[in-house]
């Protein structure tokens, strides 16, 4: 199975659109704002197409795109203007990768060699850190999305989540 990037936001200088992935809505007003400002500027600058990805293990990477037949998109100053953003940004987007790593479960426990399934979402939706088959089960350590926690929980342990139900427990923890 194939992992696949999030789109965080972009913007597109062919289209003049800036877009903003409705899985973020909930970022405060002020950090729309500076990425919608940091997009369309990049793409007004430079032009092409600008991404801002989650990769599956929860870096943020910039994505450039551009048209092979625009020969008016500067590809030097695509570059300067990446590392630009990247030095000038980096608080941003370091706390950008933290956010998504906070909307995540941290899951740290045994599987049925049963519910191999179940790994597959979190390697799917999730960032699988470790994976080690054992005599009982499959130890499994990584991350996964809140909302996905229910549908990847192991089957011994409750499929809620939060202070009281977390993957992490040692109540909760087979070994």
């Amino acid at each position: 199975m194939e992992d696949t990037n999030v789109v965080l936001c972009g913007a597109n200088s062919y289209e003049q659109k800036y877009y903003l992935n409705e899985g973020f809505r909930n970022l405060p007003q002020s950090i729309q704002d500076e990425l919608k400002i940091l997009c369309v500027t990049y793409v007004e600058d430079v032009g092409g197409i600008l991404t801002m990805e989650f990769e599956p293990e929860g870096s943020l990477v910039l994505r450039v795109h551009n048209d092979e037949m625009d020969y008016l998109f500067d590809e030097i100053g695509s570059v300067l203007k990446i590392k630009e953003i990247q030095r000038e940004k980096r608080e941003l987007l370091e706390a950008l990768e933290t956010v998504l790593r906070e909307q995540k479960i941290a899951v740290e426990c045994v599987y049925d060699y049963r519910d191999t399934a179940k790994i597959q979402l979190i390697r799917k939706y999730g960032e699988l850190i470790e994976e080690d088959y054992r005599e009982d089960g499959i130890f499994v350590r990584g991350y996964v999305p809140a909302d996905v926690w229910g549908k990847a929980a192991p089957s011994d342990v409750p499929a809620r989540h939060g202070e009281d139900a977390a993957p992490g427990d040692s109540e909760n923890r087979r070994r």
